[in-house]
C-alpha cells in the first residue's frame, strides 16, 4: 500500500506546529466508493469539532471513523488515521493511557506498511512520546523522540520546523528530568529556528520562550529568564483574539 492511503489528517497536538501532512482528497475523493467518502466525511466533521473545542464530539465522530474504516483492512491507513485522532482527543482530556494504547496500535499499522522511518511514523512516535511524558515516563520518552527527531532530520533538514518540534519535545523531557544542560541548547536551537522560519512574533516562538525560562529559573541561568518572559507576554499580547466557538 503506497502513503496515499494514510490519510494526512491526523490532528497533530503534541508538537508545537502541526506536521506538514496535508494532501488534496478530491481525486480519490471523487473515485472513491461510498464506504470512502462517509469516513472522509466523519474525519472531516471531527476535525472540524476538535478545532473548536468540541471534544465529546470530536470523540464520537473519530470512533465512528475507527469503525467506518475497520472493513478497509487492518493494514489501511485510514484506520491507523482514525486511531491516532482519537488518542489526540484523548491526549487533550488527560487521557493519556488511551491515547498511549491507540497510537501504539497506528504505529504499528504505519511501521508495517510505510516502513520504520516515515514521516508519519516520527509524528506518532512525537505523539506516544508526549503521552509517557504526562505520564512521568521520561526513560519511555526520550527513545521515541530521539528516534522520531532522526527520521525528520534525515527527511526534512536540521533546520526545519518539524526538525526543531522534535527538539522541543526532547527538551521538555530533560527539562522534566533536571537535565538543565541538556535541555537549554535544545529550547535554543528551536527557538532560533522558529525564529528563522516563523519570524520573531509567532506564537510558537512565544511557547518555546515560556519553556526556555521556566527552564532557567530552575538553573544558575535565572537571571535571563525574566527577559525570555517578557517577550513572550508581548507576543501574545500582539496576537488577535480566539473567536468564541459555539
Amino acid at each position: 500500500m503506497s502513503s496515499s492511503k494514510f490519510a494526512a489528517t491526523a490532528l497533530i497536538v503534541v508538537v508545537i506546529m502541526g506536521a506538514a501532512c496535508s494532501r488534496d482528497l478530491s481525486a480519490r475523493r471523487a473515485a472513491g466508493s461510498p464506504d470512502d467518502i462517509a469516513w472522509q466525511e466523519t474525519n472531516d466533521a471531527g476535525q472540524a469539532a476538535f478545532k473548536q473545542g468540541r471534544y465529546e464530539e470530536a470523540a464520537a465522530l473519530f470512533n465512528r471513523a475507527v469503525t467506518q474504516a475497520a472493513p478497509f483492512g487492518p493494514n489501511d491507513g485510514r484506520l491507523a488515521t482514525s486511531l491516532n485522532n482519537v488518542a489526540a482527543v484523548d491526549r487533550v482530556q488527560h487521557k493519556y493511557a488511551e491515547a498511549e494504547t491507540l497510537d501504539r496500535q497506528a504505529l504499528e499499522i504505519q511501521e508495517r506498511v510505510l516502513g520504520p522511518n516515515h514521516l508519519f511514523v516520527a509524528t506518532t512516535l512525537l505523539a506516544l512520546a508526549d503521552s509517557c511524558r504526562a505520564q512521568g515516563r521520561y526513560d519511555d520518552a526520550e527513545p521515541l523522540v530521539l528516534r522520531a527527531l532522526v527520521i525528520r532530520t534525515k527527511s526534512l533538514g536540521p533546520d526545519h520546523t518539524d526538525v526543531a518540534a522534535a527538539r522541543f519535545a526532547l527538551a521538555q523531557i530533560y527539562a522534566a528530568q533536571g537535565r538543565y544542560e541538556a535541555a537549554a541548547p535544545l529550547y535554543a536551537e528551536t527557538l532560533a529556528t522558529y525564529e528563522k522560519n516563523l519570524g520573531p512574533n509567532h506564537a510558537a516562538v512565544a511557547r518555546v520562550l515560556d519553556n526556555y525560562a521556566a527552564l532557567l529559573r530552575r538553573s544558575p541561568r535565572a537571571a535571563e529568564a525574566a527577559a525570555l518572559e517578557a517577550r513572550a507576554q508581548a507576543i501574545r499580547a500582539s496576537q488577535p483574539a480566539p473567536h468564541p466557538t459555539h
